[in-house]
């Protein structure tokens, strides 16, 4: 009876310390510690992550660590967090290096939902990441510009299958550039504080099937669907 109760204990004892956490939560308020909240087991098995808080280039680098090298491809979602001492603003509207998780390969991910917080975002700030849903935009971020670019130098890969774009996000100057990745994309799910979609802003998405027109939409540009 002693034997087994031991046995018991030991099975249940390894049943805890062996339990995969897929989904967290975290509220980082000290940018750069980040990687500290998450302990090195759940660092391994963690597929979707929400980060409240205040976070930096060092936090970006680990959540870039996470997708590339361990289990993070459900759902990240930055819609809450902050990001600071980075040099974003500053990032050229052509070319650069400067990327949001300094990745130095192509991750996918089932869902990335973009920081609200962030006023501007070069396609470039993107690069390496696939993400089948991506989340954008919002009060801070009320214009959508090239979000997709590829071209011999540079390329992102941030097409998403389904766009969403959050209240707030008011004009549509353009989705990407003509050069096939913007076949990825499905469906597009368009606030009610959109106003104007610009000329050529989707075209070529000849996979687009899917997208709702609020009634408040005053401009819809020349050739904006076409293709």
């Amino acid at each position: 009876m002693k034997h087994f109760l031991t046995f018991l204990l030991l099975l249940c004892s390894y049943m805890l310390c062996g339990a995969q956490v897929a989904t967290l939560v975290v509220d980082n308020q000290t940018p750069g510690w980040l990687s500290s909240k998450i302990n090195y087991g759940d660092q391994l098995t963690v597929n979707n992550l929400t980060v409240t808080g205040y976070i930096n280039q060092n936090d970006l680098t680990f959540i870039g660590d996470l997708m590339s090298k361990h289990s993070l491809s459900g759902h990240l979602d930055l819609s809450d967090v902050e990001i600071v001492d980075t040099k974003f603003a500053d990032l050229p509207t052509s070319g650069g290096t400067l990327t949001m998780f300094q990745l130095s390969q192509k991750v996918s991910i089932n869902r990335f939902s973009l920081p609200k917080s962030l006023a501007k975002i070069s396609p470039y700030l993107l690069a390496k990441v696939q993400a089948d849903t991506l989340d954008y935009g919002g009060e801070n971020c009320n214009v959508l510009t090239k979000l997709l670019i590829t071209n011999r130098y540079y390329s992102t890969t941030i097409c998403p299958k389904v766009l969403v774009l959050r209240e707030g996000l008011k004009k549509i100057e353009t989705f990407g550039t003509d050069e096939g990745n913007e076949k990825r994309l499905e469906t597009i799910i368009l606030p009610q504080t959109v106003d104007s979609i610009g000329n050529k802003a989707f075209v070529s998405c000849s996979n687009l099937s899917h997208v709702n027109l609020p009634e408040g939409i005053h401009t819809i540009g020349n050739y904006a669907f076409a293709g």
